[in-house]
């Protein structure tokens, strides 16, 4: 399925982003009403979670990404925050706890950066270099997209779900994305777009200099 990556991890990326616009929105809300936390503790708490999942993806995204390969990271770093978001919302009974709450996000943050990390390096590997900027321009286009999709949709789904169903949500979305990306062979796409280099580059405007 060489030809056909990009498109698939497009559509990776449409069904998998809107989570992090959901998880933005749905944040605050849930530890706000269901959890009883101020506004103070949430962000406090997630200013750790991001310090942590910043400093893991630095020193283990581009570790994780050369180990397991592009895709394969993907899949994992996705599968771990369906597992987390499983987690959360089956120890329901122990929400109370504000330790529960803390490792959850800190959890779902760091998996999702390294979702993240293996999405922008996948995405960068798929580009052609002479028209490199445009591609990547509309991948980083469907997730500002995407990011607001999933923001607006944490209204009617936290209207009519439950906190630990709204929860199970977060964990089916990269579920779905997982399944789309096991059809995409992104190393194939890029021994076939490597093969382009060998032929005559398209002219994409006049020399800046004449020789």
């Amino acid at each position: 399925m060489a030809e056909g990556a990009g498109q698939g991890v497009f559509v990776g990326l449409v069904v998998a982003i809107p989570l992090d616009g959901f998880f933005d929105a749905f944040g605050p809300v849930f530890t706000d009403q269901t959890l009883g936390w101020t506004d103070g503790t949430f962000s406090n708490t997630m200013a750790v979670a991001k310090l942590a999942a910043g400093v893991v993806g630095m020193v283990g995204g581009g570790l994780l990404v050369t180990w397991l390969g592009r895709t394969r990271a993907m899949r994992v770093a996705l599968l771990a925050t369906a597992a987390v978001g499983v987690g959360m919302g089956l120890a329901a009974p122990f929400w109370s706890d504000p330790l529960v709450a803390q490792a959850y996000l800190v959890l779902f943050t760091t998996a999702h950066t390294l979702a993240t990390i293996a999405f922008f390096a996948t995405c960068m590997a798929l580009c052609w270099k002479p028209v490199a900027a445009v591609q990547f321009s509309l991948f980083m286009a469907i997730s500002n997209v995407g990011i607001m999709t999933g923001s607006a949709l944490m209204g009617p789904l936290v209207a009519s779900l439950t906190g630990a169903q709204a929860l199970f949500v977060t964990a089916v979305v990269p579920v779905v994305a997982v399944l789309i990306l096991l059809r995409v062979d992104v190393e194939a796409h890029v021994a076939h777009v490597s093969a382009f280099d060998g032929e005559t580059a398209p002219t994409l405007g006049p020399p800046v200099l004449a020789s």
